[in-house]
């Protein structure tokens, strides 16, 4: 039997779509998409990082890439197709923040295995079931199955091979600690435990960031087992995905650096930190930038006061906030902070620290946010004690708003008058956070330091002078430290 030139050709293309799921992405972009398929380089880095995972050399998969992207294109409509030509038996769940935008997907794909191209190369592969055929579930006739989902509903019932997770929160919900985090535990209780073999079964997210305790930044602090593809709108560092060399080059032609320069200028530097660089806050930081933060190596022999500033929270689970302490130096030359204590604890252990710490470093003062379990530690302690406890009232002594509290003081650290110990075991933890605030993971720290020196530009310097009755102590407790 003489085989056509037309069969050769389609067999050709058949073998070559089989093999790669770059190729069939690109072949079959015809048959889901009115618009002109763009090759990008980047294109090929995300099928290539998927057909690993059919291949099963990776069971973890994140991959952040800004929008407009073909992101949902290639992980959502192409890669189940593509799967079920080699293993039609395979299941799939795959879902958005979204069941609208889910389906959409699922329709596509459904629209890319009725397509002529597609039928006449696989049209014998499988069928879709006659009797399982909906926008939201299908079925094939190898037993093959496609479920779509949206974040927080249910998926009780249904399993899989592979879950397919396409911008799990939007950008209005990133904004929203309680919307954050029940995403997060949605995913850690429900998503995860859908997988038929937990060994061998597959997770990808793909996802623009948003917030840096988004879902990708809440894996990535939990678990090294995640493979991570990261890829900036503009590049700014080597990685073993990104194929660019010069910084600031655009991912894709389909971003002209006109168009792309009015855009930046249009959203702020938060969405492009987040959403096309995939950091989700500015390297050069939020309200205080990296360059703004002063190193000291030694404390100034003259200290004009000592002062404590607390910002309490009296429960440990693993969403709770820190009980964060940090210890100040009031000198000529600016504020400096000598000690902090960072850690998850209850009320007993609160009060235990907080008079452990006044005695290893005596202090001026004891200040404490005079709200929530900070009025509980303020009214006990003024009853039975003689610390010079301070209670610090939002909206009273200082600012209501986190923010414009960090703002109102934003011009001591970029003047240089607020110094932080170069050799400090826990300064990074201090850095990131200020750095990174307001989308940073915690603000414990930031509200501690904010508390202190609110009351420093309340005051004007015009603190008084320290009791001689103290004054040896502090010179022998507080400038040796043991860290």
């Amino acid at each position: 039997m003489q085989i056509s030139q037309r069969g050769i050709l389609d067999a050709t293309e058949k073998a070559l779509c089989e093999k790669s799921f770059y190729h069939f992405f690109k072949i079959g972009w015809k048959s889901v998409d009115s618009d002109e398929f763009v090759d990008d380089w980047h294109i090929k880095v995300l099928c290539d990082s998927l057909q690993s995972i059919f291949e099963g050399k990776v069971t973890r998969l994140i991959i952040n890439i800004p929008p407009r992207c073909s992101k949902s294109t290639i992980t959502c409509v192409f890669f189940p197709v593509w799967c079920w030509i080699k293993r039609p038996q395979m299941k799939f769940l795959t879902g958005s923040h979204t069941r609208d935008l889910s389906t959409r997907d699922t329709v596509k794909s459904r629209y890319l295995m009725q397509s002529p191209w597609f039928c006449n190369l696989w049209g014998n592969a499988f069928k879709l079931s006659s009797d399982q055929n909906q926008k939201t579930y299908y079925t094939n006739t190898d037993m093959g199955a496609r479920y779509c989902y949206s974040v927080g509903g249910g998926i009780t019932g249904t399993g899989a091979d592979i879950i397919l997770l396409d911008d799990p929160i939007d950008s209005q919900g990133a904004n929203s600690q309680k919307i954050r985090e029940g995403v997060n535990l949605w995913f850690d209780e429900a998503l995860s435990t859908r997988l038929n073999s937990q060994k061998s079964g597959c997770i990808i997210l793909i996802m623009q960031r948003l917030h840096s305790n988004d879902l990708t930044g809440y894996l990535l602090s939990k678990s090294k087992e995640w493979e991570h593809i990261c890829l900036p709108m503009r590049f700014e560092s080597k990685s073993p995905y990104d194929k660019r060399k010069k910084i600031g080059q655009i991912l894709s032609k389909r971003f002209p650096e006109k168009y792309l320069k009015k855009y930046e200028k249009r959203v702020g530097r938060y969405v492009v930190a987040s959403q096309l660089q995939q950091r989700p806050s500015p390297r050069e930081g939020g309200i205080v930038k990296s360059d703004w933060i002063d190193k000291y190596s030694v404390l100034p022999s003259k200290v004009l006061s000592y002062e404590w500033s607390w910002d309490s929270a009296i429960k440990t689970g693993k969403n709770n906030d820190y009980t964060v302490g940090t210890y100040w130096a009031e000198c000529d030359s600016g504020y400096y902070l000598v000690d902090m204590f960072r850690k998850k604890v209850e009320y007993p252990e609160f009060k235990k620290r907080l008079e452990s710490l006044y005695y290893k470093h005596v202090s001026n003062a004891i200040l404490v946010e005079d709200k929530s379990s900070g009025q509980q530690i303020i009214q006990e302690y003024k009853r039975r004690t003689r610390l010079p406890i301070i209670g610090m009232m939002p909206g009273r002594d200082m600012l209501s708003s986190k923010e414009e509290r960090l703002i109102q003081v934003s011009d001591l650290f970029e003047s240089g008058v607020v110094k932080f110990p170069e050799k400090a075991p826990w300064l990074e933890d201090v850095i990131d956070e200020l750095t990174n605030f307001p989308n940073a993971q915690h603000d414990d720290i930031v509200d501690s330091i904010s508390q202190y020196l609110s009351r420093r530009i309340r005051k004007m310097r015009n603190s008084k002078p320290l009791g001689d009755d103290i004054q040896d102590d502090l010179k022998t407790k507080s400038n040796s430290l043991d860290w």
